[in-house]
C-alpha cells in the first residue's frame, strides 16, 4: 500500500513537471517576430492660418497632408505631436506636447480654449475649442512648429 502511494505521488509530480516544462517556451521563435527593424520619423511642421474656423467661432482647426502616416501606420503605428515653445528671455526653445489647454488664455475674460491632434492615413489634424473663441487661440499658434514623431 505505501508503495501504490509513492508511486501515485512521483507519477502525479511527472505529470505536473511534464505540464509545467511544455508550457515553457525556450528561445526564440523568429518566425513570430516582424524581420523588419521600426522606423521611426520625426517631421517639423509649421502652423499657418486655420484651415477651418466655425460660424460660431468656437472650432477651429489646421489640416496638414503628411504622405508619410500610411494605412498602415495608420492601424498599427503611433504618432506623438508636440508644440514649440520658442526661447525667450529666461527660457530655452522647447517642445510641450498635444494636448494644449489654454494656450490663448491671457486675459481673465477669454474662456479656457482647448488644443489636441488626431490623425489618419496621410493627414494630420489640430483642432481647437474654446467657449467664446478660437480665433485668439489660432493667432498664438500661428508661426509656430510642431513636431511629429511617427513609431512604425
Amino acid at each position: 500500500m505505501k508503495n501504490t502511494f509513492t508511486f501515485l505521488i512521483l507519477f502525479s509530480m511527472c505529470v505536473i513537471t511534464t505540464t509545467l516544462i511544455s508550457c515553457v517556451s525556450i528561445g526564440s521563435n523568429n518566425n513570430d517576430l516582424d524581420q523588419e527593424e521600426p522606423q521611426n520619423k520625426t517631421l517639423f511642421l509649421e502652423i499657418d492660418n486655420p484651415s477651418f474656423i466655425s460660424e460660431d467661432n468656437l472650432y477651429g482647426n489646421f489640416v496638414f497632408e503628411v504622405n508619410e502616416i500610411t494605412k498602415d501606420i495608420s492601424a498599427n503605428g503611433s504618432l506623438i505631436a508636440y508644440l514649440e515653445r520658442p526661447a525667450g528671455e529666461n527660457n530655452s526653445q522647447r517642445w510641450s506636447q498635444f494636448p494644449q489647454y489654454c494656450l490663448a488664455c491671457s486675459e481673465e475674460d477669454q474662456a479656457p480654449s482647448f488644443t489636441y491632434f488626431s490623425y489618419g492615413e496621410g493627414i494630420i489634424r489640430i483642432s481647437l475649442q474654446s467657449k467664446t473663441d478660437v480665433r485668439p487661440m489660432a493667432k498664438v499658434l500661428k508661426g509656430k512648429k510642431i513636431k511629429i514623431t511617427i513609431i512604425n
